[in-house]
């Protein structure tokens, strides 16, 4: 087990980083070695050089401030009337074109057009989160407190050495150009990895059994709080391994540990994820992780600003100082293993602990394959399930989960029986539950759409090459819905409590 120290000088940085490359790197694309070189070679130094120009300074990762929170409420109110326009328009044509429901299977899809209605409810909420959202970071910064320290902890099952090392890269490259803090990384493995110096690897034992039976991350989650020698103060921001930080994220934590340390409150924080890095190789199905950049915008801000975790978090993302996380812990058992993300949140907000919301973004892969991606889906489903019916909480904390994953498992019922309404059986729906569900496919569309102009503008897409990649987000967007249904129906007729790795 190789510790790394608390903080190098740049120096040190620059030449660990640059063995790093030579030993570790080869296989590894030349535009990220070239990348990654062009960092190292203008980190900064110990005593902090003359401003830059803002383009000398921007380097890889390119995220460089989180959006305004103005630019947030207009971007998505002008998806919603430009998107919207359209939807009303063709849905209003169908209703017209309709005649009042006869028959039995024009009952039953009318039955079920009113699921439609329901879906509003958490429509409502990220529109709210949208409209409401503000930034949390402060123009003038205070120093970090003495002897504070943030342990970047990246788990993986060790089966995809290149994504953990260009990991580790992300990790250290951003710290170079934006030393804030002491820092240290971590590396969680079930198997052997190449030692890499200056960073500490702790491979889980093949013997290792939790007292509850914890399986696949979360068992090596608490293999790491047993073993790693990091302080109870020290804070860990949590990250899989093909994750991404960037200069945002460690200004973000900067801000956030300075206020929880003052404070005493010691929240839990989340920011928000971005999935644009393999844009041009898996355009598909990284424009059908737009919604969870726009999710992320919406009610998950909204579920911070109130302290509380309702919907769950993100098992990548996360900064929790270590002695608040060992109070839970994660021997989850075989249930919350599934989910293990969602389950510990949920845990955590049962005992009082509160959460926040951290400025700045993190960048992730979204699924390479149609199979992949249902079975991503998959798993979240029959493991929220699991949390919703076997967390250790009272109803009072499960409530808001439990309502979402009821409306996620029968939602596509709403959405297809009015499809089937339209243009099938011919049959008019109530004008009301048009209304009201059109208003919220609209709001939902609107949601993708914010998801895709970040994910585009953080991208450096120039605006005139954006409009294609809208118009094909919201020609998409039936088939989204179709993979997102078949994945809960998928998740009901054949459900998995595997973990599955899917291929990044």
């Amino acid at each position: 087990m190789t510790v790394a120290p608390a903080m190098r000088p740049a120096e040190d940085l620059e030449a660990e980083l640059l063995a790093l490359l030579v030993q570790l790197f080869e296989s590894a694309p030349s535009s990220l070695v070239e990348d990654a070189m062009t960092t190292l070679t203008t980190a900064a130094p110990a005593v902090p050089p003359a401003p830059q120009p803002r383009s000398a300074r921007r380097q890889i990762p390119a995220e460089e401030r989180p959006w305004a929170a103005w630019r947030v409420r207009i971007v998505f109110a002008f998806s919603f009337v430009v998107v919207g326009i359209p939807i009303f328009s063709l849905m209003l044509w169908f209703w017209n074109h309709s005649s009042p429901a006869h028959g039995l299977a024009a009952e039953i899809v009318d039955g079920f057009s009113y699921i439609w209605v329901l879906l509003a409810v958490p429509v409502l909420l990220n529109v709210i989160g949208a409209v409401s959202f503000r930034n949390v970071n402060k123009r003038k910064e205070d120093p970090m407190p003495p002897g504070t320290e943030v342990c970047f902890r990246i788990v993986t099952r060790g089966t995809n050495v290149e994504a953990v090392l260009k990991s580790t890269l992300a990790v250290r490259a951003a710290m170079a150009q934006t030393p804030l803090f002491p820092f240290s990384v971590e590396i969680v493995t079930d198997n052997a990895l190449p030692e890499v110096e200056g960073v500490r690897t702790i491979l889980v034992p093949k013997h290792y059994r939790t007292d509850s039976g914890a399986r696949f991350k979360a068992r090596a989650l608490h293999y790491a709080l047993e073993i790693s020698p990091i302080s109870d103060g020290t804070w860990l921001f949590h990250l899989d391994e093909e994750t991404h930080i960037t200069p945002s994220v460690i200004r973000g934590i900067h801000s956030a540990v300075v206020e929880e340390e003052r404070s005493g409150e010691l929240r839990i924080g989340q920011g928000v994820v971005l999935y644009h890095r393999d844009l041009d190789k898996h355009p598909f199905l990284t424009l059908a992780d737009s919604v969870r950049t726009g999710d992320d915008l919406g009610r998950f801000r909204l579920q911070h600003m109130f302290g509380q975790s309702a919907f769950g978090m993100h098992g990548s993302f996360i900064l929790v100082r270590n002695d608040v996380e060992k109070e839970v812990g994660f021997d989850l058992g075989p249930a919350g293993s599934v989910t293990e993300d969602a389950w510990w949140s949920l845990v955590e907000m049962a005992r009082g602990n509160r959460s926040r919301w951290i400025d700045g973004y993190c960048l992730e892969q979204s699924t390479q394959s149609v199979v992949d991606f249902l079975k991503q889906r998959r798993r979240w489903f029959v493991g929220l399930c699991l949390v919703c019916l076997r967390a250790p909480a009272r109803l009072l904390h499960r409530i808001t989960l439990v309502s979402s994953v009821i409306l996620w498992g029968v939602g596509w019922l709403g959405w297809w029986s009015v499809s089937i309404a339209a243009v099938v059986v011919n049959a008019r729906i109530p004008l009301g539950v048009l209304l009201i569900g059109t208003t919220s496919l609209a709001a939902y569309s609107a949601l993708y759409l914010l998801g895709l102009e970040l994910n585009l503008d953080q991208r450096n897409v120039v605006w005139y090459r954006r409009v294609p990649w809208h118009l094909a987000q919201i020609l998409l967007l039936p088939v989204y819905s179709l993979l997102e249904s078949a994945a809960v129906i998928y998740g009901v007729i054949r459900p998995d409590f595997d973990f599955h790795v899917v291929k990044k």
